[in-house]
């Protein structure tokens, strides 16, 4: 199914569809999978803060640090099994985006390997910079898929309203006292730099248009077209509060804590189990 089939269907197509069991079984169980694979890796992760798992702490944070690389061939296959044209593209530019997200990841750990010191900011986030780019474009397509078909203007002000205001909450809870004006001046620049950057680019480059592709397609296909947009609102929603409470705890001192790696490890299956919705709607 394409998105002009979704726009044409008519009430009864609607309503046999509302129906079916649109979101497939393999799907469903892949969901259960990646919520007891988070809960699982938060748990362990807590224990090995604690010390009780000796030295397997590293191993245990690497394996919640290099979630984006599964993630991105969840993504990218399937992206692969859409039928070619413009909703097969944009979820491909998903896919190399949390691609290029893993690789970063991996440089950050064979950094951290090499000096045995948190290497934070680094080379390693010229690639996670790269995987947001690519995001920009997947979502600026999806966007551009619709503005033939439906009224763009009102969703991309309401979204930018809501993004707004959630980038002001941020800005005046954290990001302002703890990052930019922390009195005890205890962050280099460059690590100001990048915990105010990626606050701003959760909101404002992942948060906002997927707000508006949620808005913009609610009222396709009784509704169903939309939940794959409310899934990737929940995965940058989720990133946007784990970059700032980690700046926070930057500022604080605590570093990475077990609540921040589950937050970094479940915003990207929220972005795979986004596509694999996407599969079935557009399949069914």
């Amino acid at each position: 199914m394409t998105d002009s089939d979704i726009v044409l269907t008519g009430p009864k197509g609607r309503a046999r569809a509302g129906r079916a069991h649109v979101i497939s079984t393999t799907t469903r169980w892949i969901g259960v999978l990646m919520a007891l694979a988070v809960l699982g890796g938060a748990t362990l992760d807590y224990f090995s803060s604690t010390g009780r798992l000796g030295d397997s702490q590293d191993l245990v944070l690497a394996g919640l640090t290099l979630v984006p690389l599964p993630v991105a061939a969840l993504i990218l296959w399937v992206a692969r099994s859409l039928a070619k044209g413009m909703v097969r593209d944009q979820w491909m530019m998903f896919g190399l985006g949390m691609l290029s997200v893993g690789v970063g990841n991996v440089i950050f750990i064979a950094l951290y390997l090499a000096s045995g010191t948190d290497p934070y900011p680094s080379i390693a986030d010229a690639s996670t910079l790269a995987g947001y780019a690519l995001f920009a474009v997947g979502l600026f397509k999806a966007i551009r898929a619709y503005r033939g078909l439906l009224n763009v203007r009102q969703p991309m002000l309401i979204a930018a309203g809501v993004s707004a205001a959630v980038m002001t909450l941020v800005y005046f809870a954290v990001i302002g006292p703890y990052v930019i004006f922390a009195e005890d001046h205890s962050m280099s620049f460059a690590l100001r730099f990048f915990n105010t950057l990626y606050p701003m680019l959760d909101v404002f480059i992942l948060l906002m248009p997927a707000i508006t592709l949620g808005l913009l397609v609610s009222r396709l296909g009784a509704g169903r077209v939309a939940w794959p947009w409310w899934f990737v609102v929940g995965s940058a929603s989720i990133l946007a509060v784990v970059d700032t409470v980690f700046a926070y705890a930057g500022y604080t001192g605590l570093g990475r804590t077990p609540i921040i790696d589950a937050g970094y490890a479940l915003a990207p299956l929220a972005l795979g189990f986004a596509s694999l919705v996407a599969r079935d709607i557009y399949n069914s």
